[in-house]
């Protein structure tokens, strides 16, 4: 899980990650299938496409939880860039 950490934020940068972009992708069809399809495309082959589902959505339910817990502020998303 670490690794798809690593390259979600080397690939789509910590902005895209923040409690409310979290939200939005969460509650957006659209912006949802599109990082779907990026995810999958590059992962699918390593884990599935049913575990890097679940994976993806635990991620980002959990950052847009941040947000409502009040965490945003202090919030800062950090990663390895191993996917340079």
């Amino acid at each position: 899980a670490v690794r798809l950490v690593d390259w979600l934020v080397a690939t789509e940068g910590c902005d895209n990650f923040r409690p409310a972009a979290a939200s939005s992708l969460l509650n957006s069809e659209g912006l949802w299938l599109s990082l779907r399809r990026r995810v999958l495309k590059a992962w699918e082959g390593i884990w599935g496409s049913e575990p890097l589902e679940r994976l993806l959505t635990a991620l980002l339910r959990r950052l847009e939880r941040l947000g409502e817990e009040g965490g945003q502020q202090n919030t800062k998303l950090a990663g390895v860039r191993s996917a340079k």
